[in-house]
């Protein structure tokens, strides 16, 4: 995975009768850093949206600047309704290097690889777009996401 991956977060989260499953992947450069993303929403229990031509990403720090962004936001509009789903990181629950020998880890990034995971936590706000206008606005505090890195950013 290390050879094809650079690093991807991956969210799942409810808000009112909503869940939302988001996906965020960004391949090596030898793959162009290629970035492909996914988002799906549900409503009690049957997917609503889940077109990949409507859908745009946006990051409060871009790649590559820091793989670990305070802010995430999904946008998805399909002919005037849709959603915006932002995650604005509150904390890292879980911060683990996947060579856990400070000097191996050392070694490893010098040849470019940084592997981590990250649990985040914090806020997911998610509003709904109806004729190109939020309607309504629901909201999760303690919503929880992941990013997983192999490389240092490229």
């Amino acid at each position: 995975m290390q050879d094809m991956f650079n690093h991807w977060y991956w969210c799942r989260t409810e808000m009112g009768p909503y869940a939302i499953i988001s996906a965020h992947l960004c391949l090596t450069k030898e793959y162009n850093l290629t970035e492909y993303d996914e988002i799906m929403l549900a409503k009690d229990g049957k997917i609503i949206m889940q077109n990949p031509e409507c859908q745009k990403l946006w990051r409060s720090t871009p790649h590559p600047q820091k793989l670990v962004s305070d802010e995430i936001r999904y946008e998805y509009i399909e002919d005037g309704n849709g959603f915006q789903l932002t995650l604005s990181k509150k904390s890292n629950i879980r911060d683990k290097f996947m060579i856990p020998d400070e000097k191996a880890r050392e070694e490893a990034s010098k040849l470019g690889y940084n592997m981590g995971y990250h649990r985040l936590t914090g806020k997911a706000e998610l509003k709904m777009i109806e004729n190109g206008q939020f309607t309504k606005t629901y909201t999760n505090d303690a919503a929880v996401w992941e990013m997983m890195s192999f490389h240092d950013p490229e």
